[in-house]
């Protein structure tokens, strides 16, 4: 893709990081093609912020170049907000299209906010497949991070809860929790047990 050197696309390299922002809100009126080729543009930025913008309107402005986009940015940015914010954009764009890139992440990269990021999309996901919500969990209880392993006791409390046919194996996983080193994580397993 061709990228566009318009005045708004020189907005968006702008030095003032509150004239950068403006311009990236502004994209709506851009075409889809126009506003891929400056949120690409905006991708080569220094600033955390921008780049972290520019991935949420690559969600926004969804085409098989945002989606291409998307995946390079969360296996290939430094900055694990950056990663997130590119995570969340593959969500809102298909779970079920971007589960394996979801997975492949989760599995991949340790940050902490990265591996947070998407436990709590997930659980925010009611039409997911049980089997991805346990794979995911399971991992995650493993984790040495005690926020990570709490996303994971909430969601297999979820399931102990919503979902009969893993309730059982879910509420086996929360008994064992109870005992984490953790007493944030402790204190969910037995308040998910509890109610």
């Amino acid at each position: 893709m061709k990228i566009d050197r318009s005045p708004s696309s020189v907005t968006v390299v702008h030095s003032s990081p509150s004239i950068k922002t403006a311009a990236l809100i502004k994209l709506k009126e851009k075409s889809q093609n126009q506003a891929v080729s400056l949120l690409m543009l905006g991708m080569t930025q220094d600033r955390t912020e921008i780049r972290s913008l520019c991935c949420s309107g690559l969600g926004v402005h969804q085409s098989k170049t945002s989606w291409n986009i998307l995946q390079i940015i969360v296996s290939s940015d430094e900055d694990a907000t950056v990663r997130a914010e590119a995570l969340n954009s593959i969500i809102q764009y298909s779970l079920i299209y971007g589960w394996n890139v979801i997975r492949q992440c989760f599995v991949k990269d340790s940050s902490q906010l990265v591996r947070c990021t998407i436990l709590s999309m997930l659980l925010k996901q009611r039409q997911i497949p049980v089997r991805w919500l346990i794979d995911l969990s399971t991992l995650a209880i493993a984790d040495n991070n005690n926020k990570v392993r709490l996303y994971a006791t909430e969601i297999f409390g979820r399931l102990s809860k919503e979902c009969t046919s893993q309730s059982r194996q879910a509420r086996e996983i929360l008994i064992l929790l109870q005992d984490d080193i953790d007493y944030q994580v402790a204190t969910s397993a037995i308040n998910s047990l509890c109610n």
